[in-house]
């Protein structure tokens, strides 16, 4: 299985970009991720931020997933990790 990660920053400034590497590596999962709460008036406790938070799949794994959950409550940075369960 080969599973492949992109920090989403800014991602239309590089579509064409990340549409070759797409191509060039045939992952069976594309983690896009941009999570960011502000660092002012706590906001990650109140769970308001900016969020693109996207797990892509290939049809055959797609069919096992579970559950995609964002992990919130991990670590100290303003990001945040993105998980998907199969079965």
């Amino acid at each position: 299985m080969k599973i492949a990660t992109w920090n989403v920053n800014g991602i239309r400034a590089r579509g064409a970009q990340v549409e070759e590497w797409l191509e060039r590596e045939h992952p069976d999962v594309v983690c896009l991720q941009f999570t960011w709460w502000a660092p002012w008036r706590n906001l990650r406790a109140r769970n308001i931020g900016w969020r693109l938070d996207y797990l892509l799949a290939s049809p055959g794994l797609a069919a096992r997933a579970r559950s995609c959950v964002v992990q919130a409550d991990v670590g100290t940075s303003d990001h945040a990790p993105v998980v998907m369960t199969t079965g």
